[in-house]
């Protein structure tokens, strides 16, 4: 919002003022009324930063995760744990038998296999549930030495996202407020 506060722009405008008062004074670089002015129109433009901040912080569509948080607390909320992302493995060719706990890796996750769900079928669920870990596809080929695909199971993941966040707050604050919305 507050983009067009540059400093050149804020030591520009203070210049400006500065000459209407007394136009016979110097404001050349290097002068002593730039010399004066210059730290000021730094410090402006810092705190025409932070205002962007907090103005960008105090609203739940464009804060942040920390601060949606902090919003989201006021109004009761608070966000979901994410639970680990449980996909659908199968195996080529369908004989092939898999044991029940078995792990491998696929990338930087861990899974293991949890449920046999046909043949050739079985849920597997990642041993990470970190929220900052949204990657649950991975490649057709794994090497267990046998073509895997899969599928996200429809109920199967939950992330921890902001959105879970804003939403609820954004339409218990509409009906509270706005009645008529």
């Amino acid at each position: 919002m507050f983009e067009a506060q540059t400093y050149e722009v804020i030591l520009d405008r203070m210049l400006r003022k500065a000459l209407e008062t007394n136009p016979n004074l110097d404001s050349r670089e290097g002068s002593l009324l730039w010399l004066g002015q210059a730290p000021a129109g730094v410090e402006f433009q810092n705190l025409y930063i932070g205002l962007d901040t907090v103005l960008q912080e105090t609203f739940a569509d464009t804060a942040t995760r920390p601060y949606l948080i902090q919003r989201a607390a006021e109004r009761g909320l608070s966000p979901t744990p994410a639970t680990a992302a449980v996909l659908e493995l199968t195996t080529t060719p369908e004989s092939l038998k898999l044991k029940m706990g078995e792990r491998f890796s696929i990338g930087e996750l861990n899974y293991s296999i949890t449920k046999e769900v046909g043949p050739g079928r079985y849920e597997i669920t990642c041993e990470t549930t970190k929220s900052s870990v949204c990657r649950c596809g991975f490649p057709s080929t794994s090497s267990l030495a046998t073509s895997v695909k899969s599928s996200i199971f429809p109920t199967g993941i939950r992330y921890s996202s902001s959105a879970s966040l804003r939403l609820p707050s954004l339409s218990r604050h509409r009906s509270t407020v706005f009645s008529f919305l």
